[in-house]
């Protein structure tokens, strides 16, 4: 290796190219500096794209820039020996950086050459300038998607949270059958169980209050069908009666997953079902008094002539029998007369005469002087008067009267004794109010009378025909069935109405509601 390198750098009998160039010593140093200048400028260049190389971690092809900088500095090499061969003739080691750099200009541009399609394949400012444009597009439209997303997310949990139906989403479990994934608070509340245990149970485990086996039953068939499906049960309270649910059950498929959900969306009808039933009963009690203030008139004509003609009898009689005979049946029409007015009374027929009147001032003196020597000693009778109660439109006398039906009844709904409470109050009846259907009631304002008994309360088969003429509970004999069927005629003829409310036990309520009264009670006593 040494003897080659000696003999590369061995100039032997040759001449230097300047021995050409001495009769011109201008051109000779021309040469000599041309050289030195491309000589500096190769060796400067490869040295920039080493750095921009190296600085430049993104490239697509940093090797062709080493393959250029390295062509580059052997061009370099080569000119620097020109420079050097015009005085010391050093051929043989010009020849052989000549061939280093005609190695590395063919291997440059075959490089090139095999790099060219690819080169050409890599996008133009101008196409990544659109590209980032339509990157900025899209991240605009990204994010704004996100925002309705996250708004859209946002109004559906308050939905979710603040919804007063009963919604819960239910996924199906292969082995637990319908497992719930979320839940509503109302549901929670229904069921009595805090979302964080309603999370992840199965379905039959926690609504076995709302029919858990026909409600997964439903759930199947919803999933099987891929139809809603309408679902009704009662369910059991504890501490109240029982209630009723309805809703609709809506087939889903997760969009990830692909698996069967259900979207259950049900509404608590149990209020809604006793406005339900009060409005029925109201409507056939509108019936039976049309009914029976019909037959009342026309038994009152026949009576009315019976009884005349026995008193035309009477009149003529002479011997005691005929006189004991003719007494017996005017008593009986006398009977038959006090059971038209009962029922007259519950047909809203019987003559009556409203007037403003207190009721505080009518149930404190009603109450202190007659009521307690009526009801008996093992009763405790408790009043809560309202302060500034309006005064009521009715008719005093039909007022007592009906008062001591209430609480008669009252008292025979606690065999053993107990506690009778009776209470005023006045109340607004709007147009929107939910009871205003039910209660067959004109808006406006009310005076209410409330009496309660803790006794035996009544069933709901009973509860339902207690104002009906002639229905009574009490042995035959006893009462005639049609003290509360004219505590609702005499409510309904003076503008109001009757409402009860009972449970076994716990007693039963009933409100009696009266018009409030234009005038004052004083006023109108004294004109």
């Amino acid at each position: 290796m040494g003897s080659f390198l000696a003999r590369l750098l061995e100039p032997g009998s040759l001449s230097p190219h300047g021995f050409c160039l001495a009769f011109e010593p201008e051109l000779l140093w021309l040469h000599a500096g041309a050289d030195l200048a491309v000589a500096l400028a190769y060796f400067t260049i490869p040295a920039a794209l080493m750095l921009f190389v190296r600085q430049r971690r993104d490239l697509a092809f940093p090797w062709v820039f080493w393959l250029f900088a390295a062509f580059i500095l052997a061009c370099g090499a080569t000119h620097l020996l020109g420079v050097v061969s015009l005085w010391v003739p050093l051929y043989r080691l010009e020849a052989a950086v000549m061939v280093v750099t005609a190695i590395a200009s063919l291997a440059t541009a075959a490089a090139l050459w095999w790099l060219l399609p690819r080169a050409l394949a890599l996008p133009s400012p101008a196409a990544l300038r659109a590209a980032n444009a339509a990157l900025r597009h899209e991240i605009t439209e990204r994010d704004r998607v996100t925002t309705l997303l996250r708004d859209s997310e946002a109004r559906f949990r308050a939905f979710f949270e603040q919804a007063s139906d009963l919604v819960g989403l239910l996924r199906q479990d292969v082995s637990r059958g319908f497992v719930f994934s979320a839940a509503n608070p109302a549901l929670c509340r229904l069921l009595g169980v805090p979302e964080a245990a309603l999370t992840n149970s199965a379905l039959v485990d926690v609504l076995a209050p709302l029919g858990g086996a026909a409600f997964e039953e439903t759930c199947r068939r919803c999933t099987e069908t891929g139809t809603q499906q309408r679902y009704e049960s009662h369910y059991h309270r504890p501490s109240r009666p029982d209630g009723t649910v309805e809703g609709v059950l809506v087939p889903l498929v997760d969009p990830v997953t692909g698996d069967a959900r259900v979207l259950a969306s049900l509404r608590d009808i149990t209020e809604r079902r006793e406005l339900e039933r009060q409005l029925a009963q109201a409507q056939k009690m509108e019936a039976i008094g049309q009914i029976t203030g019909g037959v009342a008139h026309d038994f009152n004509n026949i009576l009315m002539g019976v009884s005349g003609t026995l008193q035309l009898l009477q009149r003529e009689a002479v011997a005691p029998l005929q006189n004991r005979l003719i007494s017996s049946a005017l008593q009986a029409t006398d009977r038959g007369s006090r059971l038209i007015r009962h029922l007259l009374a519950f047909a809203r027929r019987q003559p009556l005469q409203p007037e403003p009147c207190d009721v505080n001032l009518l149930v404190a003196a009603w109450t202190n002087e007659v009521m307690r020597h009526t009801i008996g000693g093992n009763f405790t009778l408790v009043t809560d008067l309202a302060p500034g109660l309006w005064a009521a439109q009715a008719d005093p006398a039909q007022l007592e009267a009906t008062l001591l039906n209430l609480v008669l009844n009252a008292r025979d709904a606690l065999p053993d004794g107990g506690t009778i409470h009776i209470a005023t109050s006045h109340r607004h009846i709007g147009n929107d109010a939910p009871r205003q259907a039910a209660l067959a009631l004109a808006a406006g304002d009310y005076i209410c009378i409330e009496v309660a008994d803790n006794g035996v309360g009544m069933t709901e088969a009973v509860a339902a025909r207690v104002f009906d003429p002639f229905f009574t509970t009490k042995a035959h004999g006893i009462g005639a069935g049609l003290g509360l069927s004219q505590v609702y005629g005499f409510a309904r003829q003076s503008g109001g109405t009757v409402d009860l409310s009972t449970s076994q036990p716990g007693g039963t309520r009933v409100t009696l509601y009266l018009p409030r009264a234009v005038q004052d009670p004083v006023a109108s006593l004294s004109s």
